[in-house]
């Protein structure tokens, strides 16, 4: 599933993957659009689709295609995707696409695919955020600021300080005065904050002062404060500034998608208000039952398929069922109605629309599409047919057990111990010093230029028992390696702070007993037991159905390094 989700993520950002090859290349056919690598019983195995799965196989390992390394054999990723193909042909022949849940599930599918399609082309010329919004978002995140605040129970004494305040009033003195009557309390007293160290309405209330001015009262829990801007700065901050930007681009594409919404329901939905309002979940009569087999019609979508009272109120049902919490669910129910029902005309609207501009024969839609179909099917076929023959027997996984030991062991485990500094020197003196003779908790007591965990420097803190090295950061573990009991190593973390390790006991690797792990080897062997099993039913269908490779590993490379390929 993870990987399938990957594969229609691509589709979802690049809707027009191979649309651009209109010729194609020289002697390679095109199918929809795209070069076809491969036909499997007269259909195509194109670009696109290859380049969608090699774009998944980077994405589960977080790795950028355009890198080189760690990129998959493209002939034999070509391959499986044939094996695949083969496989849900032979599904399909058997009936397996006609099951009720396969035809549900491409029919979902499908619609979800069309509607994302659609709101992708709505948004496709915006590529920018509105610079205002970008500004303003840059300044909540990169701005810093230095306040005094005093907290009040009652507002209104609140509101008499800010009064004198702004009558010419000195403000520390008044704040002082309150505090010392028992009035207010001190809040923050001249700490530098960032915007996003602020409760938004109070930063929004601070980025709109200049500093020496006052605000408030504004409302907290239990009360109300007054806050004094003492200085404001805005640091140079790109990374912040980028975040900014991409936040205003994603808030101005919410906002198309939203009016173009509104122009879908405006267009093809009509409500029957008297039906929907008329629908009361909590009353007695007729009865929750009886809103379930209602068939009246509560809205209409033109050209497309009506809802009832029935379709509604399983929606809901559904909703409820996916997580709504509520000691009243019907109360919730009554709530719910309208959005449930607007986000079913929304859909169904959009389903229509994307009909209307043909992005339902796109070849974006066409491949992705027959994509998820092809592995439903592959999939059904590997529960009706392969997996229950499947048989590991216990001798097998014991025999695995007995030859790979070396995988089942548990990590080892250290006792460390750690002094933080924040400059080389310091470290370099400190672990001098224990090479020396010196005790390690009288260096904790005396060794210059140790940090604290507030300080700018960060103190590494290690748990005084046991820790598997696995849960160590990497450069540690690095830095580890190979030490034993009484070692003393150097180690610089990612923030530029020192740190003297001294390991105090080393505790070995130790084999994992067969019992904790038999279930984990026995679902390895069937996985094992699986994929052979499919290469060699694929190996059986290719004497079944025609299948012609159109391409040769090196003209395939060629091809999608740049797209300059022959055919063999």
């Amino acid at each position: 599933m993870g990987v399938r989700f990957l594969r229609l993520a691509a589709v979802w950002l690049a809707a027009s993957v191979g649309a651009g090859a209109a010729a194609g290349t020289a002697g390679v056919p095109v199918a929809e659009g795209a070069e076809a690598l491969a036909v499997v019983n007269g259909e195509p195995v194109t670009l696109g689709e290859l380049r969608l799965q090699i774009a998944a196989f980077h994405a589960s390992l977080g790795a950028r295609p355009e890198g080189g390394a760690g990129r998959p054999d493209a002939a034999g990723v070509l391959d499986r995707m044939i094996r695949a193909k083969l496989v849900a042909l032979e599904a399909e022949n058997m009936g397996l696409d006609e099951q009720p849940e396969v035809v549900a599930a491409v029919g979902a599918f499908e619609r979800e695919q069309r509607r994302r399609l659609l709101y992708d082309l709505e948004v496709a010329g915006i590529e920018r955020g509105d610079p205002e919004v970008a500004d303003r978002l840059y300044r909540r995140t990169a701005g810093r600021y230095r306040v005094s605040s005093v907290l009040f129970e009652d507002a209104a004494e609140a509101g008499k300080l800010v009064s004198a305040v702004r009558a010419g009033e000195d403000y520390d003195a008044l704040a002082r005065q309150a505090v010392a009557a028992g009035r207010a309390r001190p809040g923050d007293d001249g700490v530098w904050m960032g915007g996003g160290d602020l409760r938004p309405e109070v930063e929004a209330v601070v980025a709109g002062l200049a500093p020496g001015q006052t605000a408030g009262p504004l409302p907290l829990a239990g009360g109300a404060a007054v806050i004094r801007l003492l200085e404001a700065g805005l640091p140079d901050d790109p990374a912040a500034r980028r975040r900014a930007e991409e936040e205003a681009l994603r808030e101005r594409k919410v906002e198309a998608l939203r009016r173009f919404g509104e122009s879908l329901r405006r267009r093809y939905c009509r409500i029957d208000r008297e039906v929907l309002n008329g629908i009361d979940y909590d009353a007695p009569e007729p009865g929750f039952a009886a809103y379930s087999k209602d068939a009246r019609i509560v809205a209409r979508v033109d050209g497309g398929e009506a809802v009832t009272v029935a379709a509604l109120t399983e929606a809901l049902q559904k909703k409820f069922y996916h997580g709504a919490d509520s000691p009243n669910p019907r109360r919730r129910y009554a709530e719910l109605k309208e959005e449930v029902l607007d986000d079913m005309l929304l859909r169904r609207a959009a389903d229509l629309e994307a009909r209307r501009r043909g992005l339902d024969r796109s070849p974006a839609f066409l491949s992705s599409a027959r994509g998820f179909r092809e592995e439903l099917l592959f999939g059904a076929f590997v529960r009706r047919v392969i997996d229950p023959e499947i048989r590991v027997e216990e001798a097998a996984v014991r025999r695995h057990y007995e030859e790979n030991r070396a995988d089942f062991e548990a990590p080892g485990q250290l006792r460390l111990r750690a002094l933080s500094f924040g400059a080389r020197a310091d470290a370099d003196a400190a672990i001098a010093r224990l090479r020396e003779g010196a005790a390690f908790e009288w260096l904790r007591g005396n060794a210059r230029g140790q940090v604290a965990p507030t300080e700018g420097a960060r103190a590494l803190e290690l748990p005084s028992g046991p820790v598997s090295v696995t849960d160590l950061p990497e450069g540690l573990r690095s830095v580890l390696a190979g030490a034993k009991a009484g070692d003393e190593r150097l180690y610089e973390d990612p923030e530029g702070s020192w740190h003297v390790i001294q390991v105090r006991e080393v505790r070995p690797p130790e084999p994992v007993p067969f019992e904790t792990v038999r279930a984990r080897i026995a679902a390895r062997l069937e996985d094992e037991a699986r994929r052979k099993a499919v290469e060699e039913w694929a190996a059986r269908l290719r004497e079944i159905y025609e299948v012609e490779v159109l391409v040769d590993p090196a003209g395939l490379d060629r091809m999608l390094l740049g797209g300059a390929a022959g055919a063999p």
